[in-house]
């Protein structure tokens, strides 16, 4: 389908796509599929067109997700849903998307918070346009021009590592450091099966999550979440934030009030840390 632009230069590819591919790994759709086809994609363009072309990635937005791949005229504020309980396979797919990023010249641009009410043709398609060509313009004077003050990106998660028996620290890469907005809510009219009013969980030996007890701001860039009661000594394994359909952005840099990315990740001793300093040293995360 591309053949025909063979021979063109191109300065940046933003895709914006993966709604129709939101659901489990089945019939060649979900996460693992994603994880995988998105990055093949990006180097299958980038040798057809001769050179490492520049990709930023919009990240799936905030919609109410009831079937899938066939969710469009889906209304996050409608009397009812077909779910009984959260379905977590859009928060997964936003996670898919991250993994383009093991790739050199990659941008994924934060739109998890761009959530409309009664957008044109349903909830799948955000009215948020304006907002999202400013992130996406920061983007590209990043990508295209080289310039190291373009505000585009979130903070993002480093490390996250258990201080005592019911703290764990949650480390964050973001220069200008982060803010905490603790009174980030859902909005009132959306059922709670898409918003589910959780921004940090922790997750037991026993794989059941839990809303954290309490969020605080320990220094510029980490967090402090203190687990609920029920979960006990070392019993803490992981930790994730925004895993909603519709997610509680309650953390943002504080220079550009871009919300936080989403993340799911191991609780431990700081490995994390290490891993992502050797990513960066090896050029994996150039940005």
């Amino acid at each position: 389908m591309i053949h025909p632009l063979v021979g063109l230069r191109f300065s940046a590819v933003v895709w914006m796509h993966g709604a129709s591919d939101t659901g489990t790994h089945a019939d060649d759709r979900g996460p693992e599929y994603y994880a995988c086809a998105l990055p093949a994609l990006i180097q299958g363009w980038r040798e057809k067109l001769g050179h490492n072309l520049p990709f930023i990635v919009v990240e799936l937005p905030a919609y109410c997700n009831e079937l899938d791949w066939r969710t469009f005229r889906t209304w996050c504020d409608q009397s009812s849903s077909r779910l009984q309980s959260p379905d977590y396979n859009l928060p997964h797919m936003r996670l898919s998307q991250h993994a383009a990023e093991e790739l050199s010249s990659v941008y994924l641009v934060t739109a998890m918070d761009f959530g409309s009410l009664h957008p044109f043709k349903g909830s799948i398609h955000s009215d948020k346009k304006k907002e999202l060509g400013e992130r996406l313009s920061g983007a590209i004077l990043a990508a295209v021009f080289n310039d190291s003050r373009a505000l585009w990106q979130g903070p993002r998660v480093v490390s996250a590592q258990q201080v005592s028996s019911d703290h764990v620290h949650v480390q964050f890469d973001a220069a200008d450091g982060i803010v905490l907005d603790a009174d980030a809510r859902c909005p009132p009219s959306i059922l709670p099966v898409y918003c589910t009013g959780a921004g940090f969980e922790l997750q037991d030996r026993a794989g059941l999550w839990t809303t954290a007890a309490s969020v605080a701001l320990a220094s510029q860039n980490t967090v402090v979440l203190k687990a609920a009661t029920n979960i006990s000594g070392e019993e803490v394994r992981r930790v994730r934030y925004a895993f909603a359909d519709w997610p509680v952005c309650s953390l943002h840099g504080r220079a550009d009030g871009i919300p936080a990315r989403i993340f799911d990740i191991n609780v431990s001793g700081g490995s994390n840390l290490a891993v992502v300093a050797a990513r960066k040293l090896s050029g994996a995360f150039m940005m």
